[in-house]
């Protein structure tokens, strides 16, 4: 699937393909790569809608072949409308800042609709419904059969009890008793609907803002709460009007990312009684990188205790740079994630030394490994090389074995390129990075490391040699 923005803050327009399990958003600073990561997290917001008069569309064609292209294409764009009424929300901005964006959403290749048609085992569960072969048996006396036909068509057949007490072939919807009738399009969009994973997937967001996040939650949240004791009391004194006044003077509006990282910080209490299958990440950060273990207090606030200094809990605000950067991250491997999800993350470079830096990438590519989507913004020279070693040993040889072996490098973070979809945003768009065997180049960032080595060699052929 390929999402595309227009005229969206410094973006005249990107599209980028959003089917890659692992996106770098790289490239100069101010170029919109914070607005284009924000507008996925937001379209994620976004859940289709109006598949039931898809799922009629279906249903009155039963028995022939069914094209879903263009039904599908109608589901994107009403997503993509959707969410374009949406922006305003989304970035927390006036309403005119958005007159001219457009958003869009297409498949190219819908072949994949053909291979991935129909789950049937899966919506089994979902509708209580019983399967034989390729037919789900909705009631005793109805079921729905549907068969996959290449490239991205389907036979939909309705079966009905015939007089005999059988089931009868391609009984068409006039065949079907006119009580079914009213649930037969919500059930045929919905089996439509479940190949839209990539709106029901989860999706975590990592702003650069986090650390902040982390420190001022609490204190946020109390100011809110005084908030609207004030407006309560002003409602009650004066009238709804003053205390509407009062919300606009002073009531602070943030971005879906930014009220997303708020309400977990605000409710680590309750989350942090979930452990995820995926804490051994968060794990490998602390050991890794941290040096030590975060929790979260008994108030939900996030600590931290270093190892090398046993029995001590620091207040978040107290610990270093990089324990503020990751913190909400482990957080979210200890006992958020489930898998099958997007991350978005800003700058995962942040405040991490350059070794730090290798090994989070690992950890990253390692989490795309077990069905994370990854998406992060980076400038980071040494994070991209890493991720570059990680492709050149993911094509499974003999030779790659043996030399991630060597180096030290876990297989279970080794990632095919296939998988890897990189973009350069600069001058109001975004333009795609080759990725093969040997990783990606980019330019902007391989320029400026020429010319610090040039000035580095003139400096000293000129006053030390």
């Amino acid at each position: 699937m390929r999402f595309r923005v227009e005229n969206l803050g410094p973006l005249r327009a990107a599209e980028v393909d959003l089917s890659k399990d692992l996106l770098v958003l790289t490239g100069p600073n101010n170029t919109g790569k914070t607005y284009f990561a924000w507008s996925v997290y937001g379209l994620l917001r976004t859940p289709p809608k109006g598949l039931e008069g898809i799922g009629k569309k279906l249903l009155a064609a039963a028995g022939a072949e069914v094209d879903l292209t263009p039904l599908w294409g109608e589901c994107l764009s009403d997503v993509a409308r959707a969410f374009q009424g949406n922006l305003r929300s989304c970035f927390a901005a006036p309403a005119h800042s958005f007159d001219r964006a457009k958003i869009d959403l297409r498949v190219d290749d819908t072949a994949w609709l053909s291979e991935r048609l129909f789950p049937l085992e899966e919506i089994a569960r979902k509708f209580g419904a019983k399967v034989s072969g390729p037919t789900i048996r909705l009631t005793d006396d109805l079921s729905v059969s549907l068969l996959a036909r290449p490239p991205a068509r389907a036979a939909i057949r309705i079966l009905g009890r015939a007089a005999d007490g059988s089931h009868s072939n391609d009984i068409g919807w006039d065949g079907v008793p006119s009580e079914l009738q009213a649930s037969l399009p919500a059930v045929a969009g919905r089996l439509l609907g479940s190949q839209m994973t990539w709106f029901t997937m989860g999706c975590d967001v990592f702003p650069a803002e986090r650390i902040a996040v982390n420190i001022f939650a609490k204190e946020l949240a109390l100011k809110r709460m005084e908030l609207v004791n004030e407006v309560l009391e002003e409602s009650d004194d004066r009238g709804a009007a003053d205390a509407f006044g009062t919300v606009l003077r002073r009531a602070g509006r943030y971005p879906w990312p930014i009220q997303h990282s708020l309400l977990v910080a605000n409710d680590m209490a309750n989350l942090a009684k979930k452990e995820s299958k995926h804490a051994d990440l968060a794990s490998e950060i602390e050991s890794a990188i941290l040096g030590g273990v975060v929790r979260v207090s008994e108030h939900g606030e996030l600590t931290f205790a270093p190892h090398q200094a046993s029995g001590q809990h620091l207040a978040i605000h107290l610990t270093a740079s990089v324990v503020k950067s990751l913190a909400s991250l482990v957080f979210y491997f200890r006992h958020l994630a489930r898998g099958s999800e997007l991350l978005i993350i800003d700058e995962p470079e942040l405040n991490l030394h350059p070794d730090n830096q290798r090994k989070i990438a690992r950890v990253l590519a390692k989490a795309v490994n077990r069905g994370f989507k990854v998406m992060m913004s980076t400038h980071s020279d040494y994070i991209i090389r890493e991720l570059n070693h990680l492709i050149m040993l993911g094509t499974p040889s003999e030779k790659t074995h043996r030399l991630a072996e060597e180096l030290g490098y876990d297989s279970a973070c080794l990632i095919h390129p296939e998988r890897v979809g990189v973009y350069l945003f600069q001058d109001g768009t975004a333009r795609p990075i080759e990725v093969n065997e040997t990783g990606f180049d980019v330019k902007t960032i391989e320029d400026e490391i020429v010319k610090v080595n040039s000035v580095t060699q003139r400096l000293f052929a000129e006053l030390f040699e």
